[in-house]
């Protein structure tokens, strides 16, 4: 297919079928976010740095990252009431098009479709109902139906000025696809097997600690606005306060689920 080209890669693709492979499709929606998406770019970059912790901590042992070259897309949609329902407007226009369009790669290669446009600040994915309502009779939060075997769709949302908000989003949004809430939940590194759950993987850190003071790590990221919130629940948790920052480091339980899931996979 001419319409894709590779912008980051890292591990060891290797033969045999146990060998754990992550694949990754960026889609540009506008033009304004083509140096995103493309090699060196934000977007890029953020996953790409993720993608080689997992790899050098036997997570992962190969990942791609893959944009798509046939667009931008342009696909139009509206400005919703706030941030989040103006990126769901996106991900329908977003889900349409890649049921349609002969011009993708969804869903013959399995992996993280991933729509980014500049129209929103936020980031998000469809519900684990949208795929058995719209023909895909599968549970992604389940082992055997991962990004790693199936193809799953995500969008972010590059609006932000806070490019620490936008590489943490990144990173959040695709380990959606990739790790099990299910298994994570019966591994004892959650309280919840849905996709929220995920959330929990994710904190604040502390003074002393390995990322900044105060700053949510990936999966944290806009869920720890209060105590309740899943930042605070979970195996890897702490008692400190968000105080408006954003890291990209990754706790010990994301890489834990990552690794787990993709074991449980091959």
């Amino acid at each position: 297919m001419s319409n894709r080209e590779t912008v980051a890669s890292g591990g060891c693709f290797c033969d045999g079928s146990d060998t754990r492979r992550a694949f990754l499709y960026l889609y540009p929606n506008e033009s304004a976010v083509d140096g995103d998406v493309s090699e060196d770019g934000r977007v890029v970059n953020a996953i790409e740095g993720a993608m080689d912790v997992f790899v050098s901590n036997d997570c992962l042992d190969y990942y791609e990252i893959v944009k798509y070259t046939g667009g931008p897309m342009n696909l139009s949609y509206e400005e919703g009431s706030d941030e989040i329902d103006t990126a769901h407007n996106f991900g329908d226009k977003f889900s349409s098009w890649l049921d349609s369009s002969s011009d993708n790669m969804f869903p013959d290669y399995r992996g993280l479709h991933y729509g980014v446009s500049d129209g929103f600040d936020h980031a998000g994915g469809p519900s684990v109902n949208w795929y058995s309502n719209n023909g895909y009779n599968f549970d992604p939060t389940e082992v055997g139906h991962t990004a790693f075997k199936e193809a799953l769709w995500m969008m972010l949302g590059t609006k932000s000025d806070n490019s620490d908000l936008i590489r943490s989003f990144s990173i959040q949004e695709p380990l959606h696809g990739f790790i099990s809430s299910k298994l994570s939940e019966q591994n004892g590194l959650t309280t919840d097997d849905g996709f929220h759950g995920d959330h929990q993987l994710g904190k604040v850190y502390e003074w002393g600690g390995s990322g900044e003071y105060g700053a949510t790590s990936p999966m944290a990221t806009l869920w720890a606005d209060d105590t309740d919130d899943q930042a605070y629940d979970g195996q890897c948790t702490s008692d400190q306060s968000w105080q408006g920052k954003y890291d990209q480091l990754m706790t010990d339980c994301t890489l834990q689920a990552m690794r787990d899931t993709a074991n449980a996979e091959f």
